[in-house]
């Protein structure tokens, strides 16, 4: 053992070691080159469903960047319907004075409003309660003693819990309804 030098005793790789690596790294490659490709050509992803749910000190923080998480504001008929109005504005602005796109937009706009209006006469007798309830969970959130005592606290996970379980499904339609019509707008 004494007499092996350095030169001697060097690593060597062999041909099959050499091109199991490089089919390694093509194959892993591929696969990442793939992976992006269907996150781009895929519909968009969002992290408001992980944000929402988050627990802890730091709940609030990770929260505070989800859009409308109980549906204020998309749960309110008379705001959707300024948003769609202001939207359709600005549509007829650039479309100038081309009378012909301006009355589809109209007629598009109208359409989705009586789609609105039958959506919100579904769920009218639900939704003054859920509206209720998100204003009680928000004041209970605020309350710092709430927060402070391990039951209520569980109190106040409940209360979102019940919330996000009614409003999900709404959310989720009402979304439906605001793409379809921003994309037949267009």
């Amino acid at each position: 053992m004494g007499d092996r030098t350095l030169a001697a005793t060097r690593f060597r790789l062999t041909w099959a070691a050499v091109l199991s690596l490089i089919a390694l790294r093509v194959v892993i490659g591929w696969h990442f080159y793939k992976e992006g490709v269907s996150k781009l050509q895929g519909a968009p992803v969002s992290s408001g469903a992980l944000f929402g749910t988050a627990k802890g000190p730091l709940a609030s923080w990770y929260r505070a960047p989800v859009y409308d998480p109980y549906g204020q504001f998309r749960l309110d008929r008379k705001k959707t319907e300024e948003a769609w109005a202001r939207y359709r504005n600005d549509l007829v602005r650039r479309v100038g004075s081309n009378k012909e796109a301006a009355d589809r937009l109209k007629k598009v706009e109208a359409a989705h409003r009586r789609q609105l209006r039958a959506f919100f006469e579904d769920i009218d007798s639900d939704l003054e309660q859920h509206l209720k309830n998100v204003e009680r969970l928000l004041a209970y959130r605020r309350d710092v003693a709430r927060r402070e005592v391990p039951g209520l606290r569980t109190q106040i996970a409940t209360i979102e819990r019940e919330v996000q379980k009614k409003a999900t499904p709404w959310l989720a339609e009402i979304d439906e309804i605001w793409n379809n019509f921003e994309s037949e707008m267009q």
